[in-house]
């Protein structure tokens, strides 16, 4: 009993290295070239086997290929700066850093004011201005004898998008006139993983 299970055995083992046969793996015509698939490099390996019916080969699976670079997960980040003004004539400046970690900016300004004049300015790594507008009061309201007003103001509202924006530094400067008002700036830095259009 024992000496015919050794047979059996040793059978079974003989067949497996003659035919090269190993579970999980697929049959591929030789001559020892690479393949890529599914992102693993596969190479097609003739069975060491020296018997002469040998029809198989073993496919051998050694390392696994990253095509391209990893994509980055989308992000959104936001910042917003409120400002208060009394008779200011002074610029004020908020700045944001651009790196690799975002590809797209959006900056939104909101003024109301009710006296003098102001003027906001994106102003580029390179220190080239990228989008401006001036917010003037302009002169009082004459009321009658018995008329008063006690809201007077102007408002103004600006946006704009730079989709792949240089890197580094940009400014959000404010120029002031004898400003009274507020003002409110909203900064949004995202990435999206469409790229440029080439």
């Amino acid at each position: 009993m024992k000496s015919s299970m050794r047979i059996t055995v040793g059978v079974a083992a003989m067949l497996f290295a003659v035919t090269g046969f190993c579970i999980g793996q697929t049959e591929t015509k030789s001559g020892g070239t690479s393949k890529k698939a599914q992102g693993v490099t596969v190479t097609d390996v003739r069975s060491k086997s020296t018997g002469a019916g040998n029809k198989n080969d073993v496919l051998e699976v050694h390392d696994v290929v990253i095509q391209g670079e990893p994509k980055k997960d989308p992000i959104r980040l936001q910042r917003g700066v409120r400002s208060f003004y009394k008779s200011e004539s002074k610029k004020s400046e908020v700045k944001v850093n651009m790196t690799d970690d975002h590809n797209l900016l959006r900056i939104s300004i909101k003024s109301s004011f009710s006296e003098g004049v102001v003027i906001v300015e994106i102003i580029d790594p390179k220190g080239e201005k990228q989008g401006s507008y001036t917010l003037k009061r302009d002169d009082a309201v004459v009321n009658g004898e018995n008329t008063t007003t006690p809201f007077d103001i102007v408002e103004g509202e600006f946006a704009k998008t730079f989709r792949f924006p240089i890197k580094g530094e940009w400014i959000i400067r404010s120029l002031p006139t004898a400003a009274t008002g507020n003002m409110e700036i909203e900064i949004t830095q995202s990435y999206t993983d469409s790229g440029p259009k080439k």
